[in-house]
């Protein structure tokens, strides 16, 4: 049976989370996500709006489990964000690292 692009892409996206969630709760069965806690070191998680490998959901309830977290959603940008706006994604590790950034960061910054 034919499926619209659109239903496609929706069935994988679906079965991608799917993955991804019992990639972090562990193999074999030993959850991770409770220990995402644990992690005391600020974390910046840098997703692009147009990911379908890896969707900005997706990475946002990865970073909902650790304790200091910056979750930036690049515009425009797809799944490789370093190759794709190189200059965005160092800025942003500058500024995340304590420099001030050189060029001004057009991304949508969803702090959590």
């Amino acid at each position: 049976m034919f499926e619209p692009d659109c239903r496609i892409r929706a069935r994988l996206s679906r079965y991608r989370r799917r993955q991804l969630r019992r990639g972090v709760r562990g193999a074999g069965g030993v959850g991770v996500r409770g220990r995402l806690a644990e992690i005391a070191t600020p974390v910046l998680a840098v997703a692009g709006d147009y990911d379908s490998v890896l969707a900005p959901s997706v990475l946002e309830y990865i970073a909902s489990g650790v304790q200091s977290r910056r979750l930036v959603v690049l515009d425009g940008v797809a799944h490789l964000a370093p190759a794709e706006a190189p200059d965005r994604v160092a800025d942003l590790i500058m500024q995340h690292a304590g420099d001030p950034p050189e060029s001004n960061d057009r991304s949508t910054d969803r702090k959590n």
